[in-house]
């Protein structure tokens, strides 16, 4: 078992290419502060535009989650 448990939820969305992004959950472990392990995968956006039936299309950067980490208070000493 890892020191931070985690699990995947798929994030879908039609309007977006690729329309589906896994993204990692932390699971509470009982024994630290899991966070998040964040990265940025390159998408393409579909968006309306003031035209009926007519949509621009813009490549952009989505933040995700790939994975946990643990991370401990600082002791003092």
């Amino acid at each position: 078992m890892s020191t931070c448990p985690l699990s995947f939820d798929m994030d879908y969305n039609e309007n977006m290419i690729p329309v589906s992004l896994a993204r990692a959950r932390c699971n509470y472990n009982g024994h630290g502060k899991c966070l998040p392990v964040m990265t940025f995968i390159p998408v393409v956006r579909r968006l309306c535009t003031t035209d009926e039936n007519e949509y621009e299309y813009k490549g952009l950067l989505e933040s995700v989650a790939v994975g946990c980490t643990c991370i401990r208070p600082k002791s003092i000493s």
